[in-house]
């Protein structure tokens, strides 16, 4: 399920609200929000914003947003600024984001408009917003109803797709690491062995876990192994090695990616599935979400990013999704049968063009009804209403889902051809896709419907790449805080790295 973020103001284009999962935090009242917009309607005006929400306020009652600059010089020379014409209660840093030149600051709501004059018009502001999850689509299944009738699902899908015929072939992901930056992961049966590191920018705690269960569902789709129930609710790539990062905010997500730019060789991150995002205010030029997703891909990490669940409205892609680089999944219901002709685009799958840009996405679909995988047992997901198979697997609903299933096919391909570029990748899945959705636009279908069958046939056949004189991109050299991370049977804490 894509997790879109309304700034105030703003009306979902699906027409609804989005709830927030934990309702912990005290917010400020309405007319704190009301009042910050009402005397600084020049900064709105100036950085693009229409409205402060009153979820987005910290519990003391401050203004969390992103200020990243051209260069980390200029931003440290505004920072330089910033801590000496405001204090620490006006303007607080709580957080670095050197992979963007950005830092987190949290303001005072009513030094907002002062604040927002003091930055030069070439800096990018956006509100640090939470991350959000939807309530799931309502499936329609009655709990005990998939035990009694045998319905299928995942293994639906994935013989639909024909993954079943590259498990034939001996292709199983084994190697490979897919990194999920989600909700968590819970350490289900079905990923023994094989969560490789989990990187917490949250709370920092060293050990997997998962208390919404969105993150556990979607690696599993990915690469969950199916072994409580005999391989039933296999994910894609079964033996993929799975490296979790936790957030819990935008700025997390950008923190999580730089961890895994970090990280990539030490676990072969060869693929970075995001299923969630934020409401774009920005070109993607200027949104530091889409610019972390975009320093990953020049990485060389394949970066798959769901489009979000707000259609069937235009313009609903969400951030990073509509960064033209990073490869955008739609979802398209396939009615739990291998026919082709009563195939739907899913009415929840968001369309392009992108905000503000213009840009087609999404650029693929995949499956994204009634997926089943994993379940964090006791997390938000948990419901009694919600469709379960025993305990131990969920089903639900979005482009989140169909994001997991390219993640796995991904996976694939590189085991399949391990000279392959991201940009070799996302060119194959393109080209072979299948345009057969009636009455689909571009901007909805993108190149059309995933082949992983002719997808890995053309990774095959794919030569190598000649050798260039082109120099790698750099490193990111960068300071980062302490991060627990958990990998195999240790915790360790990572070093700092210098600037």
């Amino acid at each position: 399920m894509i997790n879109r973020v309304t700034p105030g103001g703003h009306q979902n284009p699906s027409g609804r609200t989005d709830k927030v999962s934990s309702g912990n935090n005290t917010k400020p009242e309405n007319n704190i929000s009301s009042s910050v917009h009402d005397n600084n309607s020049e900064a709105y005006d100036t950085f693009g914003f229409n409205g402060i929400a009153p979820e987005t306020f910290t519990p003391n009652g401050k203004i969390p947003i992103i200020i990243s600059g051209k260069s980390h010089i200029s931003l440290k020379r505004l920072k330089n600024k910033l801590a000496k014409e405001f204090g620490k209660e006006q303007a607080k840093f709580t957080d670095d984001l050197p992979l963007v030149a950005g830092l987190r600051v949290e303001v005072d709501p009513k030094d907002f408009g002062q604040i927002m004059k003091t930055l030069p018009q070439s800096s990018s502001v956006v509100i640090d917003n939470k991350i959000k999850y939807p309530d799931p689509e309502q499936l329609g299944i009655k709990p005990g109803e998939l035990e009694k009738n045998d319905r299928p699902a995942l293994d639906i899908e994935n013989s639909t797709l024909g993954i079943n015929r590259l498990w034939d072939m001996g292709l199983t992901g084994k190697g490979i690491g897919i990194c999920v930056i989600d909700s968590g992961i819970y350490p289900h049966k079905d990923f023994e062995g094989r969560i490789k590191a989990f990187a917490d920018m949250s709370e920092g705690n060293p050990l997997p876990y998962d208390p919404y269960g969105h993150g556990t569902h979607v690696a599993g789709v990915a690469a969950g192994s199916g072994t409580e129930m005999a391989g039933k609710f296999k994910g894609v790539a079964p033996e993929a090695d799975l490296i979790s990062v936790r957030i819990t905010s935008v700025a997390e997500a950008i923190k999580g990616i730089q961890w895994a730019i970090e990280n990539k060789d030490k676990y072969n991150i060869k693929v970075l599935n995001m299923s969630l995002g934020d409401f774009p205010i920005k070109s993607y030029q200027n949104d530091p979400w889409a610019q972390a997703a975009e320093k990953a891909w020049d990485s060389g990490i394949m970066v798959v990013v769901a489009a979000g669940n707000e259609g069937p409205g235009e313009g609903t892609v969400s951030t990073p999704g509509i960064d033209p680089k990073v490869l955008t999944v739609g979802a398209f219901d396939d009615k739990n049968t291998p026919a082709r002709e009563d195939d739907t685009l899913a009415r929840f799958s968001s369309r392009g063009p992108t905000t503000p840009d213009g840009l087609v996405k999404p650029d693929i679909l995949a499956p994204g009804v009634e997926i089943f995988g994993p379940l964090s047992p006791g997390s938000t997901l948990d419901t009694p209403d919600m469709p379960h198979v025993s305990d131990k697997y969920i089903a639900i609903s979005g482009s989140s889902m169909a994001t997991p299933l390219i993640s796995g096919l991904t996976a694939l391909m590189y085991q399949a051809n391990p000279n392959l570029t991201n940009e070799d990748i996302k060119k194959i899945l393109m080209d072979t896709a299948d345009k057969y959705i009636p009455n689909a636009k571009p901007t909805e279908q993108g190149a059309g419907v995933v082949d992983p069958m002719e997808a890995i046939q053309v990774a095959l056949k794919n030569p190598p790449k000649p050798q260039t004189t082109t120099q790698p991109a750099a490193p990111v050299q960068v300071a980062m805080e302490d991060v627990p991370v958990h990998f195999a049977d240790e915790v360790v804490k990572n070093k700092k790295t210098t600037a």
